[in-house]
């Protein structure tokens, strides 16, 4: 508010009659725009009046009193406004006078900033400079309007602080900055900040190993980026990667072209960076070949990350990579042609019907080509991955397409250069040693009996021979005394390796008699190459802790049974205590427990059994473990088996009853860790049975078997059983149910008794892990003899409208 009064009457300009009243006003004044002024006039008694004659339009008010109160209005330029003033006295004489308003333009406050980059997840300071040239700040707002959101302090400042985002590309964080000056005008800026992404470099090298023609560039998949490497005259290259430093996925897709040949190429897949750093990547026919197999396994699509690698590892068909190895190398050659049928080699690898038809193909018109082309990619030793073996305690469990292998073979290497392998139930010894990076096995005494189907070449049987000797059998007894087996790996991949067995060993037919046919002893020197998957323990194997074993656990055990080996398991839950001791669930049995330096539980029973457990991945509900077992000290079987842990609160809160249309979809054939070949239901997509096998539970205590096929789905009920809550010899909960199976109508002769161990959400509904047992009689007045189990299974709830909206 300004206020301005002037006493002198000579000041203003107006009527200059002496015998007019004394009035006296300033002859000019100066204000700022949009602010409110007062101006007062002196002079004689009488009325006063106030009248804007020219200029910006101003706010009067109090026009008729001698102090007058105005307002500037908003001017883009310094600007004049006159006011008239007018007295008049009571004896009607008057005068007046005019005032000149200077009505000055505000200045808006200033910004200067000059921001530098900042460095990712760095802290960060940013300031600027703020001034008014006509006046002074008096509010200074940050406010963030783009970029990755970030907490900013000091807001209301000059400068203020934060943390820099992660970002995975240089970006840029924008701010709107208000500044408010003393005549409370607003002036708004616009800055932005560059936030730059860290990157990691990664040094590596590697050849390809290709027959002609001459290959290009080769091309990395690595971290989200595409990187580009020409190898030398020898195939070998060198580059550096970089990725984000956040970056968490590392798996690393080489891809080679021939020239000209687009549609042909060779892979490596190397899925972490540990790998990746450690050696040189090798580019060659096996790699190909896995890949392949890889994207085969992962239904067509090529794998992405760790998990989706270790997924199509675990299902990967082992047969056909021998066969892709050698048709990757006669296509890339030119030696053979791409059929019409596949667009581009990898296709035509991760396709077994067009890879069988391509091979079927070969066979007929050049009957040894891809025999041969094997034979020379397993003998040049350049393809195989430079893989350091250490003269230290290490297994190598075989493994089987599937989650588990149906016959696990580890073999334990020792420092002092001897060994043993076991499987099921077998144990044999020998001494080893290596040779550039493979292994050289000597067997000592390792003899058995094989069945061999009878064919042609056959211990030097003739064609016609064969066929005579099929009409009485078909297959032969032959004893085999291995010499030596030599282990080598082709591909490194996550957790199972792919490697070439070579055994060599002294085949032994006895004399053959048969009607017509006499075919004399017969003894054979055989060197024999099989293709399999290795699980090689981690140089820092997952391990368990004493928090996460404290409970019941459902672990197999194991127990010779002469009359049929592959049985020689059985279900038996442990319960661990925290001072190391437990107690198995069905034998009654106790023991102690340590986990070992090496990672590896170990459970002590009093009767001096022995399970060394090695976690090896979990695999949804449970962990895949890879466990050996000793009688006295003594190792006496290995197998890869399953760990689950038991929850007694689900027991106790799951009912087993069905609604009307719905039953539960049973698994069999798991009463053994050798049997358990993977987790899919029968009734899901991707599994090649159709039939649909279940049991339905009704609240009533009654029930019925269930069965019908996926494709057409109709439910068949049959072999009505009852069912009840009860408690078995252990004093457990379970659900036993029993019915008429193979026995006089209306007698029971079958008992199931299901323990509920776990549930969990399936794939489709509620899935229940159970340890079952399976009783039969023959009739009423005979004892129920135990059929299988103790054996672990699951069940999982499947509505009846799951196949009217499932293909």
């Amino acid at each position: 508010m300004l206020a301005v009064s002037l006493l002198l009457s000579a000041c203003g300009s107006g009527d200059s009659d002496s015998s007019a009243p004394v009035l006296t006003v300033p002859a000019a004044v100066s204000v700022k725009e949009k602010t409110q002024n007062i101006i007062t006039a002196n002079g004689a008694s009488g009325n006063f009046s106030w009248t804007q004659i020219s200029g910006p339009q101003l706010q009067l008010n109090n026009a008729q009193s001698a102090t007058l109160s105005f307002t500037t209005p908003a001017v883009d330029a310094d600007s004049q406004a006159v006011l008239q003033v007018s007295l008049t006295t009571a004896d009607n004489k008057s005068s007046s006078q005019q005032v000149s308003i200077q009505i000055k333009n505000n200045q808006l406050p200033v910004l200067t900033a000059h921001f530098n980059t900042v460095d990712e997840k760095k802290d960060a300071e940013l300031s600027v400079q703020a001034s008014d040239p006509d006046g002074s700040i008096s509010q200074i707002l940050w406010e963030q309007v783009s970029g990755p959101a970030v907490q900013i302090s000091g807001n209301n400042s000059n400068k203020i602080r934060f943390i820099a985002p992660a970002v995975n590309s240089n970006s840029e964080l924008g701010f709107r900055i208000t500044l408010t000056d003393n005549d409370n005008e607003k002036e708004v800026y616009h800055r932005v900040v560059t936030i730059r992404q860290l990157l990691a470099k990664v040094q590596v090298w590697g050849k390809v190993t290709a027959p002609e023609p001459a290959i290009a560039d080769v091309t990395i998949f690595f971290a989200g980026g595409q990187f580009a490497a020409t190898p030398d005259n020898k195939g070998e290259f060198d580059l550096t990667l970089e990725h984000d430093d956040d970056e968490s996925n590392f798996v690393a897709l080489f891809k080679v072209n021939p020239l000209n040949e687009l549609h042909l190429s060779y892979y490596a897949l190397v899925p972490d960076l540990q790998t990746l750093t450690a050696q040189p990547v090798q580019i060659n026919a096996w790699s190909t070949a896995w890949y392949a197999t890889l994207v085969a396994a992962n239904l067509q699509k090529e794998p992405k990350d760790l998990a989706s690698i270790v997924a199509a590892e675990r299902k990967a068909l082992v047969a056909t990579i021998p066969d892709s190895a050698a048709l990757a190398t006669l296509l890339f050659s030119g030696k053979v042609a791409l059929p019409f049928s596949s667009n581009n080699l990898l296709h035509l690898l991760s396709n077994k019907t067009q890879l069988d038809e391509l091979k079927n193909k070969i066979n007929t018109e050049q009957p040894a080509l891809l025999a041969n082309t094997q034979q020379q990619l397993l003998s040049d030793h350049s393809l195989l991955p430079q893989t350091a073996y250490h003269p230290v305690l290490s297994e190598i469990a075989a493994s089987m397409p599937g989650y588990t292998t149906a016959v696990p073979v580890s073999y334990a290497f020792s420092r002092e250069g001897y060994g043993d392998t076991i499987s099921t139930a077998s144990l044999q010894t020998f001494t080893w040693q290596q040779q550039q990076n493979q292994l050289q096995l000597s067997w000592q005494d390792y003899s058995t009996t094989v069945s061999e189907p009878v064919v042609a070449g056959l211990m030097g049987i003739t064609e016609q021979q064969a066929q005579q000797v099929r009409t009485y059998m078909q297959n032969l007894q032959l004893e085999r005394n291995y010499q030596h087996t030599e282990l080598m790996p082709l591909v490194q991949g996550v957790k199972r390796h792919l490697y070439a067995v070579t055994d060599t060993y002294q085949q032994k037919m006895q004399q053959l008699v048969l009607p017509g046919l006499t075919l004399p002893a017969q003894q054979q020197q055989v060197s024999k190459t099989r293709y399999t998957l290795m699980v090689v323990p981690d140089a820092e194997p997952e391990t368990f802790s004493k928090e996460e074993l404290t409970g019941e656990w459902a672990f197999y055990r194991y127990l010779k049974q002469a009359f049929n080996p592959v049985d020689n398991y059985y279900l038996d839950p442990l319960t661990f205590h925290p001072n190391g001791t437990g107690q198995s669930s069905n034998t009654k049995q106790p023991f102690q427990w340590i986990l070992a330096p090496n990672g590896s539980l170990m459970i002590l029973f009093d009767n001096g059994h022995k399970m060394e457990i090695q976690k090896f991945e979990k695999l949804g509900d449970f962990y895949q473990v890879y466990i050996r077992y000793y009688e006295n000290n003594a190792p006496v079987a290995a197998a890869m088996s399953l760990a689950l842990p038991v929850s007694a609160t689900d027991a106790q809160q799951t009912s087993i009853s069905n609604s009307t249309n719905a039953y539960w979809q049973t698994m069999s054939g798991l009463s053994s860790p050798t049997r358990w070949n993977g987790l899919k239901l029968p009734v899901t997509a991707g599994d090649n049975s159709n039939n649909v096998r279940g049991l339905q539970f009704r609240p009533d205590n009654s029930g019925d078997s269930v069965s019908s096929t996926k494709f057409t789905f109709s439910p068949q009920l049959s072999t009505r059983f009852s069912w009840t809550l009860t408690q078995d010899h252990n004093n457990k909960q379970i659900i036993r149910g029993e019915g008429n199976w193979s026995c006089p109508s209306g007698q029971v002769c079958f008992r199931r008794d299901w323990r509920i161990l776990k549930v969990v959400p399936g794939l489709i509904g509620k899935r229940i892990y159970l340890e079952e047992n399976v009783w039969l009689r023959f009739d009423n007045k005979s004892n129920f003899e135990h059929l299988t189990g103790p054996a672990l299974t699951f069940v999982e709830e499947v509505p009846y409208s799951y196949f009217q909206q499932t293909p």
